[in-house]
């Protein structure tokens, strides 16, 4: 049954009508199909078919590349004609019903992102003008407040204006400068990252809530972003705090854009029972997550390895144990189960329930802990607490900090304030002294620059007291690092923890202290098994 009726001079203005009305509902509409009328270039469109961008349904293909779609079989349609005597377009709505939620942002929509033909010319023209990526998108945002594209479609405009320019030869910016260094990564990688890369990063960031960022390079990637922005040295303050503005305003555009996905793409591996709780209510980050720890209970069935419970602890997600049960018992996923960190699409703020702690019974519960611990680790814990609650009984001391910041005095500034804090009845003697200059003597910097070189692959250690133990652990030491070697030291069964002091800032002495430190480390955090996996049960015991 039709719902109503309108008319329209053209096809244009026909799109143009359904798209704005739709737009304002939070839907989108898209051209399902076109009927054309006559041959070659007479041929016209007679008809045309307009549906959401979400009605059909998804056929998956299996395929390397993972895919994905927001297709949900909304029925709602439209239906254009074309009257031949008047050329006028009658619209029709055949069904008015949407089978989902109107979208919050329309950045997650393609066909809502389109460029008009006055953006891509813009695009175009700032291009031309040495103008980045990130700062076009910003403008076409200021100039058109409509607009929802993101910085992916700017750059998609961008690559078609560099096929036009085929007489522009593109150079290449970033070189991969490892010709010298080849022979230390590929050590470095071999020997160290190679075998044991997993088991570092587990010993640490698998033991507390991560949420997956396991390396600073996030944090790193937005001082990249920040200096894009900024395009030189010369900067007022002003201009600085404009700046981190246009990148809080781009990164809030790509925070839509995974919202919005989150919320209506169903990616192909996706859609099983299993996670039909959680499609649409959690991030599409967490669903690829539960996807590989999902996949891991094959493995844990045959017997091989067991369940270290990572994805529990350092993401707020469900991990293989869990999951096994409540497929045991034929249930889904809960989105209870979901850390809150996961489950929040949208900017709105809420009040967090803060619940009240229980000291006393957390106190309990932590003094039977400590009874099952050694003495040593009993002590240890007992004065890091006390450290914590009462500051000033800590050993740590606060850096020093210099006072007088103008740089070094020169001899008459000491002489006159050495001359300001002596009493009257000693300035007179002070003065009638003389001023003896002492010359430095060069003895000891001429002795060393004459000390003879004992191997020329280390070019850097003279003197004989070098040679003996550049005979026993020449072979011991790679070629690429001997030149750049400055100093030897006898070992001795505890230079591992001798090089952690002097590392951390301390004399080589304090040995025993980075020894006790690193036993305290591994006795408080036996329970956990991370240190377990990388030196084996036998040495905890």
């Amino acid at each position: 049954m039709n719902l109503f009726f309108e008319v329209f001079g053209s096809l244009e203005e026909l799109k143009n009508w359904v798209y704005k009305r739709e737009v304002a509902k939070g839907y989108v509409n898209v051209t399902q199909r076109t009927r054309k009328k006559g041959e070659g270039a007479s041929a016209r469109t007679v008809k045309i078919w307009l549906q959401c961008d979400r009605g059909g349904e998804h056929k998956s293909k299996a395929s390397v590349r993972r895919s994905g779609s927001k297709k949900v079989g909304c029925p709602f349609s439209l239906i254009g004609k074309l009257d031949s005597s008047s050329g006028s377009w009658s619209l029709v709505e055949k069904k008015n019903i949407h089978n989902h939620e109107p979208a919050e942002f329309l950045e997650g929509h393609a066909f809502a992102r389109r460029l008009t033909p006055d953006e891509e010319s813009l695009v175009e023209r700032l291009y031309m003008q040495d103008m980045e990526p990130t700062n076009i998108h910003l403008t076409i945002r200021n100039q058109y407040p409509h607009s929802v594209c993101i910085l992916q479609d700017v750059q998609n405009v961008i690559k078609k204006i560099k096929r036009k320019c085929t007489a522009i030869e593109l150079q290449c910016r970033y070189w991969r400068a490892c010709c010298k260094k080849k022979d230390v990564l590929d050590y470095f990688y071999d020997v160290w990252l190679k075998d044991y890369k997993e088991k570092f990063v587990s010993a640490w960031t698998n033991t507390v809530p991560n949420f997956g960022q396991h390396t600073t390079n996030r944090v790193e990637s937005q001082h990249s972003k920040f200096k894009r922005y900024i395009k030189g040295p010369n900067n007022s303050l002003h201009r600085l705090v404009c700046h981190v503005g246009k990148v809080v305003e781009s990164q809030k555009i790509q925070i839509k854009l995974s919202f919005q996905e989150s919320r209506s793409v169903q990616m192909g591996d996706h859609i099983f029972p299993f996670f039909d709780n959680l499609r649409g209510n959690v991030s599409q980050k967490a669903l690829k997550l539960l996807v590989v720890e999902w996949k891991k209970l094959n493995v844990l069935r045959a017997g091989v390895g067991t369940c270290d419970h990572q994805l529990s602890t350092g993401c707020g997600l469900p991990c293989a144990c869990q999951m096994e049960w409540w497929e045991n018992t034929g249930c889904k996923i809960p989105l209870a189960a979901i850390d809150k960190f996961w489950t929040k699409l949208d900017f709105s703020t809420e009040e967090l329930n803060q619940d009240e702690c229980n000291v006393q019974a957390e106190m309990d519960n932590l003094t039977q802990q400590l009874h099952t611990q050694p003495p040593l680790v009993v002590k240890s814990m007992l004065s890091k607490m006390k450290a914590v609650l009462n500051p000033s009984m800590t050993d740590h001391q606060p850096p020093e900090v210099q006072q007088d910041t103008r740089g070094r005095p020169t001899t008459k500034v000491k002489q006159q304030k050495n001359k300001d804090k002596q009493p009257e009845s000693q300035r007179n003697e002070y003065t009638q002294k003389p001023n003896v200059r002492r010359s430095r003597s060069k003895k000891t910097k001429e002795e060393k620059n004459t000390l003879p070189i004992i191997d020329k692959d280390f070019p850097r250690l003279a003197g004989h007291k070098y040679k003996n133990v550049i005979e026993r652990f020449k072979d011991w030491l790679p070629s690429s690092y001997r030149r750049y070697i400055t100093h030897i030291e006898e070992p001795d069964g505890n230079c591992g923890f001798r090089s952690i002091a002097m590392g951390l800032g301390y004399d080589q002495k304090e040995w025993k202290w980075v020894r006790q430190e690193l036993l305290d480390e591994m006795f408080i955090n036996r329970a956990l098994g991370a240190y377990t996996r990388i030196i084996g049960q036998g040495m905890l015991r």
